[in-house]
Order: C-alpha cells, then structure tokens, then sequence
C-alpha cells in the first residue's frame, strides 16, 4: 500500500525549521524529529546533529520508526490519524487509544487481536479523534501544571485537520 501521501503529511503538519526552545520538553527538533530520537535512530553515514538533518533522512526517519509500524491498520484515513498521534502523544498512547476505540485491552501493544479487532470495524477513526481531544482538553483544563500547555493551540489545529 502506497502511504507516500502519510509523510508528506507528516513534514508539511512537522515543518522543516529547526528549534531548540526552552520550554518544549523535546529540547533540540527539526521536522519533528528531537536530538534524542534522532540518536537512537540514526544510521551509518546519516548526520548526527538533528539540527543537519535533510528533508530525506527525515522521511527515512518516519517511515521506519512511523509508517512500517502501522502499516497493518488497513484504512488509510486511520493510519494517517494514528501515526499522527504518536509522533505527537507516543506509540504506546496512541496504540491504546485505538485499542479502547476497538474495544481491546489497552495494553499499548498491537497484537494479534488488537490488529484484528482495529480493521474489523468501521467506527475505529471517530473514537480514536475522540481519545485525542479529550487528551488535548486534560492539558488544557491544567494548564498551570502541565509544562506543553503552550503547545496547545498548535496541537488544537492540528488535530482539528482530522475532523471528518
């Protein structure tokens, strides 16, 4: 299945700047991708500042960290949204929450079962954006406490993209 459409997705939603703020518990990004998930990843050859990094060894980034990791989610639309949400909330995070859309035990482990109770029902997607919002709104409601409530509005939007 041709998912080319899910990274351009991701680098436009990632945008291609470097940033190293202060606040943004990620520390050092660029398209996304933080020094220290850049390290864990980086391969022979491949530059080992984030901050260097190119358009195409961000996209080799995704697609084997991201897309080959759910490339068992059958529908495209639902895969796009779950990759989204674990680039930004984790792989865990976003694997229970397809879990508890698909009425599996949210163990943040997609196994056999979870794969098949995920693409055997239509009404995965809607559950899913939901689990996010309500995420999103947990943030929001503790602002004071939470050191990402500046991201918020960015995240907002973003998810806001996936409404259907």
């Amino acid at each position: 299945m041709d998912r080319d459409w899910i990274l351009d997705n991701i680098i436009r939603r990632e945008g291609s700047e470097f940033s190293n703020r202060k606040n943004d518990r990620g520390g050092a990004t660029k398209f996304g991708i933080t020094q220290l998930a850049w390290t864990g990843y980086r391969r022979e050859g491949m530059k080992r500042n984030v901050e260097e990094i190119d358009e195409s060894e961000a996209r080799s980034f995704y697609q084997l960290e991201y897309i080959t990791q759910f490339e068992w989610i059958t529908d495209d639309d639902l895969c796009d949204l779950v990759i989204d949400c674990a680039i930004l909330h984790s792989k865990a995070r976003s694997i229970r929450w397809i879990q508890l859309a698909a009425g599996t035990a949210p163990d943040g482990i997609a196994g056999m079962l979870t794969r098949i109770a995920v693409n055997g029902q239509k009404d995965v997607y809607p559950k899913v954006l939901q689990s996010r919002f309500k995420f999103l709104a947990k943030i929001a409601t503790d602002q004071e406490n939470d050191p990402d409530a500046e991201f918020l509005p960015g995240w907002i939007n973003r998810c806001c993209e996936f409404i259907r």
